[in-house]
């Protein structure tokens, strides 16, 4: 197994690091401090949303050690030897003990010869979704008269080409069962189309409609369709829910072999520095193999990626998503062969630069993941997500955010949420 690659990219200044280590004798490490914050910030709501939430944290937590210690326990004592009862306590141990949702213990291999030492610098999800990461984005002020809602996929891609942003703009919408033309030329629409939801997250809901002659079309089902029948077909599909029609992106001839069917794409998180400037500071490289008809994936696992080294581009190792793939790691792709650690992303520093300039027009969000696709003609923004996911990237670089820039930028901003809250408490 080759070494992991882990980003370079961004380099701290001898004044950042003096902060970052008068704040590091200050404050606990980097996830056991947001966690601490965000007991702080949720007691902020109603007592009722206060213990319907730890209500449900708890339970949940239960329910995830019953349904992954059973069945995946048994794989990791044939891997390391360690007994379920000792599997079992250091899950609970987790949960319990220190509020960390406990499918990370596989998801992250903690189960591994000390696995578990560096645990208090992991930050998780619970974080991100909860209230933590809200507080530290409300702590910018709008980019705009209001704040610009990433979620809203045509939202996004308005704001795209407001900022000259390159994106893929959508030819036809399905607003409250009515269709509406984006194009003035209907010639754009002969060709391979996508749809997705104007809202939701990642591919879910998306469908592909093939051109197989002129302005006719086969869906995923082999359907032979006309526009007028796709645009009744997301109708039937959707309801009043508002759908985006736009031509189906071909992933760079250097990227062949990574996917078949779906485009690849970059997921590069970018976070505001110690001076409110974007710095990207990881990124890595998705492949959607739920959007591969003729893979033979199995179920759970919906994606596989590989860390980017952010100084030159280069791929690691590859892995999956779901805590079922334990310690499963490929130099090869594991469906198709072909090389992927030591590969160069095309077009990488064009990638990055597109991710900062981003982040740099919408500076009312301390952290955001940008999904970028690399297409023949170079790179394009598809999405931002003011809420990137965080147990994924600290899998795929075999580093907790604690160890890694990116921890080093949000306990600055965790800093500034503490100074603003003691403000905020100091009497009148």
């Amino acid at each position: 197994m080759r070494s992991l690659v882990l980003p370079s990219r961004g380099v701290a200044t001898q004044a950042v690091t003096s902060t970052s280590t008068d704040m590091a004798a200050v404050h606990p490490p980097l996830g056991a401090w947001a966690r601490q914050l965000e007991a702080r910030a949720l007691l902020r709501r109603p007592l009722p949303i206060w213990l319907a939430r730890i209500l449900g944290i708890r339970l949940l937590d239960l329910a995830r050690i019953a349904w992954y210690a059973p069945r995946l326990a048994p794989k990791v004592r044939a891997l390391t030897g360690q007994s379920f009862l000792r599997q079992l306590r250091e899950q609970l141990e987790l949960a319990f003990g220190r509020g960390i949702d406990p499918s990370v213990y596989y998801f992250e291999e903690l189960y591994k010869p000390g696995g578990l030492a560096d645990i208090d610098q992991y930050f998780m999800r619970r974080e991100v979704k909860g209230e933590l990461l809200g507080h530290l984005h409300r702590l910018q002020p709008p980019a705009a008269e209001r704040r610009i809602n990433l979620g809203d996929k045509l939202q996004f891609l308005a704001w795209c080409a407001r900022t000259n942003l390159p994106h893929a703009a959508p030819l036809m919408l399905i607003e409250d069962g009515q269709v509406v033309w984006q194009t003035g030329d209907l010639l754009d629409l002969d060709q391979d189309l996508f749809a997705k939801p104007r809202t939701g997250r990642g591919a879910s809901g998306v469908r592909l409609y093939r051109r197989s002659a002129a302005f006719s079309f086969d869906d995923e089902n082999g359907r032979r369709l006309t526009l007028g029948e796709i645009a009744s077909d997301l109708i039937h599909r959707f309801g009043t829910r508002n759908v985006m029609v736009l031509p189906r992106l071909r992933n760079h001839p250097e990227l062949a072999g990574l996917a078949g069917e779906s485009l690849i794409t970059i997921r590069c998180v970018t976070c505001l520095d110690e001076r409110e400037q974007p710095e990207l500071v990881l990124a890595y490289l998705r492949v959607l193999a739920k959007l591969e008809p003729d893979w033979p994936v199995k179920k759970p696992i919906s994606e596989y990626a590989a860390a980017v080294d952010l100084a030159d581009g280069r791929l690691s190792a590859m892995t999956g998503d779901k805590p079922e793939c334990l310690s499963q790691w490929y130099d090869q792709h594991p469906v198709t062969g072909v090389d992927v650690a030591g590969r160069i992303v095309p077009c990488w520093d064009a990638v990055a630069a597109l991710a900062e300039r981003a982040h740099r027009v919408t500076r009312d969000r301390v952290l955001v993941g940008w999904d970028i696709a690399i297409t023949p003609s170079g790179p394009l923004l598809l999405e931002g997500n003011s809420y990137p996911d965080v147990h994924y990237p600290q899998r795929i670089f075999r580093r907790p955010y604690g160890a890694m820039r990116v921890g080093q930028l949000l306990r600055h901003h965790m800093g500034r949420l503490e100074q603003k809250w003691a403000v905020e408490n100091r009497p009148a």
